[in-house]
């Protein structure tokens, strides 16, 4: 994937954020333009994010039809991801862990 994709993809979550979540949330999102043109910071950002304390946005879009950045690991990028990220991306959004056979408990 190249780092202006990816940008393209924090873009759109950025502003379904400010849609379904409002405003402030989509203000703290926005801290990824430090990283524009760097493609590891911004995979060490979405990391940091994906173990934060507003995992619940992440839910909350995947469940209104936005894009989130759990979204965006899981179906966009998976390869520029390790394991435990895709691990904290699906039970972000409840999903159902086939290898391990268990369904992370959702947060909410």
């Amino acid at each position: 994937m190249s780092t202006k994709r990816l940008e393209a993809l924090l873009q759109q979550c950025q502003e379904d954020t400010a849609k379904i979540c409002g405003q402030g949330a989509a203000n703290r999102l926005g801290n990824w333009r430090w990283y524009i043109g760097n493609q590891p910071e911004l995979v060490a950002f979405i990391r940091r994010c994906l173990r934060g304390d507003n995992r619940k946005n992440g839910w909350q879009l995947h469940t209104n039809e936005g894009l989130s950045l759990e979204s965006i690991v899981l179906d966009h990028c998976p390869e520029l991801f390790n394991e435990s990220d895709l691990f904290e991306a699906r039970r972000t959004l409840g999903i159902y862990d086939w290898v391990s056979r268990k369904c992370p408990h959702r947060f909410t």
